[in-house]
């Protein structure tokens, strides 16, 4: 038996995965047009977490800066912004940011300032708070994209993942049927990659777990099954996951309706 160990490389490991997982979108041009494809159905495909924006509620000030990396259609942008005296959204998806700027005049708030750009390219002043939610999926060097949003917090980093590896945890109810459908293997939750990867880079993080309750309704399963299904779906594919999800639905006069609760990761850096 070898005693030799050999240490786990988080970043090595999450940009395979990464590269994986993005397999059917190999372009940056692709993925923007994924995002095209559903900008006007993304808030009810992910809905705000309630005990997210709680969390950054305690750890704000009145006065504080906020930079959100990846804002999309501002789904914590929004309602950060009640709360702080400025918030700057950077995404490079100009679908997405339309509909935070449309949302913004419907919610009469202004102070948010909109930067459209990808994280490699941006350049940013520091912020008092930077979150970075389910964002981070696409960076070409994880680490330069981790080193660049510690250089632009003054005070503290958060970034939220999900608590699945490569395979949907059990406590989804459709879990099995993505890991089936889109493959998946084995795997150390995702917002431990960064956790570790924030420790490659000499900094520790907290690490808490919180747990969310989802509620999708739809007036066909196949209307729920588009909001559950990963954004690279093919349609072929939502309409034979539609049919297995059905049994997993709770169907009334008004529809149908599903709701689980699913833990989420969030890893948070304060700087001394």
């Amino acid at each position: 038996m070898s005693n030799e160990f050999t240490p786990l490389d988080f970043a090595a490991t999450w940009q395979a995965y990464t590269n994986w997982r993005q397999r059917s979108v190999r372009t940056d041009e692709d993925d923007r047009a994924m995002w095209a494809s559903f900008a006007e159905k993304y808030d009810a495909r992910v809905p705000v977490s309630e005990g997210l924006l709680a969390l950054i509620r305690a750890l704000a000030r009145p006065g504080d800066t906020v930079l959100d990396v990846g804002a999309g259609t501002g789904r914590m942008a929004l309602p950060v912004a009640r709360f702080v005296r400025r918030v700057t959204a950077l995404d490079y998806s100009s679908a997405m940011l339309a509909v935070l700027q449309r949302k913004m005049v419907e919610q009469e708030i202004s102070n948010i300032e909109i930067v459209e750009t990808s994280w490699e390219e941006a350049q940013v002043s520091p912020h008092d708070i930077v979150m970075a939610v389910f964002s981070l999926y696409r960076q070409p060097d994880i680490l330069g994209a981790l080193r660049k949003l510690v250089n632009v917090t003054r005070r503290t980093l958060i970034i939220v993942e999900a608590d699945t590896g490569l395979k949907p945890p059990h406590e989804i109810p459709h879990g099995q049927l993505l890991a089936e459908l889109w493959g998946g293997a084995e795997g150390i939750p995702n917002y431990l990659y960064f956790a570790g990867m924030l420790w490659q880079l000499g900094m520790r993080a907290d690490v808490r777990v919180l747990y969310e309750h989802r509620s999708f309704q739809g007036a066909t399963p196949g209307e729920i099954a588009w909001q559950l299904a990963p954004a690279y779906a093919k349609p072929e594919e939502v309409e034979l996951f539609a049919q297995r999800l059905e049994p997993l639905l709770s169907h009334s006069e008004h529809g149908y309706c599903y709701c689980y609760t699913v833990p989420m990761g969030i890893v948070i850096w304060t700087r001394n």
